[in-house]
């Protein structure tokens, strides 16, 4: 079953919707080398941080978690095993912002664009 977070909550309740974020979070960690890191956002939402890395590098890193998420079989309380999906946007200093709030709103527009094409995708910010 491939679920979103809001599927998981509906289905199974909230507390297995957090659990379901908590496992996700792990999965992020153990795709990462320091000085990468992830911090949670907005709830279900993630920003993952890869300083030097160039937007090629972060586009294959972004590709490696989302094919990591997509074959984990995620097992919550009472056994209930649930496939998350999830959707990457991408976007790099200082090429599309050169400072945090930029980046992040350029990240957000590329995560946007890949919601509007569908869902469970990577996508780069596209300089207009």
């Amino acid at each position: 079953m491939t679920s979103r977070k809001k599927n998981v909550v509906d289905a199974h309740g909230h507390l297995n919707g957090s659990r379901a974020i908590q496992k996700v979070a792990r999965t992020i960690d153990n795709c990462l080398e320091k000085p990468a890191y992830a911090v949670a956002y907005a709830g279900d939402e993630f920003v993952v941080v890869l300083p030097g890395l160039d937007q090629h590098k972060a586009m294959q890193k972004a590709f490696e978690i989302h094919s990591r998420m997509k074959n984990t079989r995620y097992v919550l309380d009472q056994g209930i095993a649930v496939r998350l999906q999830a959707s990457f946007g991408i976007a790099t200093f200082p090429q599309h912002a050169t400072d945090l709030e930029g980046l992040i709103a350029a990240a957000d527009q590329a995560l946007f664009a890949i919601k509007n094409t569908g869902k469970n995708g990577v996508g780069r910010f596209q300089n207009a």
